[in-house]
């Protein structure tokens, strides 16, 4: 075991063991280690996110536009695929373990000193913000980990928040209404800091509307204050996008999915709104920055024969927005799903959500891991679908016998339901390979 992994299993780790509850947290344990860590998070500009869909693909994107604009960015999103380090980069190249550890010691010891607790997420973040002020970075983009008002990263004083798409996930932890996930989400609002949302009805809207208008903050919202679409170019289609007198035109983004669209808008937007404070980019910049971008674990290819598809899709609205591109892109095909969730999440509206797509089979992957959901061993089927419980055999068993399982049926693989198989994804992939 590396020291690094040493030091992070002495932290309370709720992204493995499940969110008690928000009712006692605050971010007062941040604020003072941040306090004694000589407040690294004043020392660089921000761009704050929140949202249940599409923070981290927003958060790539406009990394990406202002990295290409020749800035230096800090990146700094959750969960990881693999490493932790892939946590935090600056213009795409991750911290390194060396690195984060000898930060990590300096966090910890002045949580000792005062007898503070912070959380695995806590110190992460801490040590995110001391490595963007140590290396001088000009501009830092920031995803909450879970809701935004009592977020570890909601110490923050950004230039732009940006709230993606809200639906219900975390009810337990955020609430039961969308109205009351978008308040907990709207919680990163700042006084008179510009907001851009994709939200642009319903309870979500009526709750970050509510906010902006008490911080006086103005309000960016899509369809109204800026468009995304399609438009012919070449014999095929790409992106259009106005923004009030800015039109670009001929956008195509490497992320696939028809849903990055609003992502791709919302960090346009925002790029733009910085453009205006210090930080000017050119269309060409956006072109360029968003074509060849490749977000890992997004929609990603791992195998070509067969076809395995990663995404961490993990809410019933993300779901939905995998099985159209699935449906979209390969028209007639029936795929089989290999799928893991976990016990907190909406389990009935995630299976739903894959059998809306008609797939051959579902294939359940536990995993050992105490969030993880176990299905009964006696379901046999779900809403009329095939599902198959792989048993307690070693991990390479379990791969194999997926791949068995994939005789007769569709040879497209969809995994999905949680970064947590993405390592088992990637191994299935090798040994499909062989």
């Amino acid at each position: 075991m590396s020291e690094l992994q040493r030091i992070l299993d002495t932290l309370i780790n709720n992204e493995k063991s499940g969110h008690a509850g928000l009712l006692n947290y605050t971010t007062a344990t941040m604020r003072e280690l941040l306090r004694r860590l000589d407040g690294p998070h004043r020392g660089f500009k921000s761009v704050h996110i929140a949202g249940t869909n599409g923070k981290g693909s927003t958060a790539h994107m406009l990394s990406g536009i202002l990295s290409g604009a020749g800035y230096k960015t800090g990146l700094y999103i959750s969960p990881h695929l693999e490493r932790v380090t892939e946590r935090i980069s600056i213009n795409g190249r991750m911290i390194s373990e060396r690195r984060l550890t000898a930060i990590l010691r300096v966090v910890l010891d002045q949580s000792r000193d005062g007898l503070l607790d912070p959380t695995y997420f806590d110190a992460l973040t801490a040590a995110a913000f001391k490595y963007f002020h140590d290396e001088s970075v000009d501009i830092a983009v920031v995803e909450t980990g879970l809701g935004g008002r009592l977020d570890s990263t909601n110490v923050l004083s950004p230039m732009i928040s940006i709230i993606t798409a809200i639906s219900l996930d975390h009810t337990k932890l955020l609430g039961p209404e969308l109205r009351d996930i978008a308040t907990e989400k709207a919680g990163i609002i700042k006084p008179r800091v510009p907001v851009v949302t994709c939200n642009s009805s319903g309870d979500a809207f009526s709750s970050i509307a509510a906010m902006a208008r008490e911080k006086k903050s103005a309000l960016y919202i899509i369809d109204r204050d800026f468009q995304i679409g399609t438009s012919p170019h070449g014999g095929g289609e790409s992106l259009s996008y106005s923004f009030g007198r800015r039109r670009i035109e001929n956008i195509r983004l490497g992320p696939r999915g028809s849903f990055q669209t609003v992502n791709a808008a919302l960090a346009i937007t925002a790029a733009l709104l910085l453009g205006r404070r210090g930080f000017p980019l050119s269309p060409d910049v956006v072109r360029r920055s968003l074509g060849g971008l490749v977000i890992p674990g997004r929609l990603q290819i791992m195998s070509e024969k067969p076809h395995i598809i990663f995404d961490p899709a993990h809410n019933p609205d993300a779901l939905r927005g995998i099985v159209g591109h699935i449906s979209m892109e390969y028209p007639g095909e029936k795929p089989v799903f290999v799928v893991c969730f976990m016990k907190d999440k909406d389990i009935e509206g995630l299976f739903l959500a894959l059998a809306a797509a008609s797939p051959d089979a579902i294939i359940y992957y536990p995993l050992n891991d105490e969030r993880a959901y176990i299905p009964d061993p006696s379901m046999k089927s779900v809403h009329g679908v095939p599902l198959y419980i792989l048993g307690g055999e070693d991990a390479d068993s379990r791969l194999r016998a997926i791949l068995g399982l994939m005789e007769g049926h569709s040879r497209i693989i969809v995994a999905t339901g949680s970064f947590r198989i993405y390592p088992a994804v990637k191994r299935l992939a090798l040994l499909a390979g062989r």
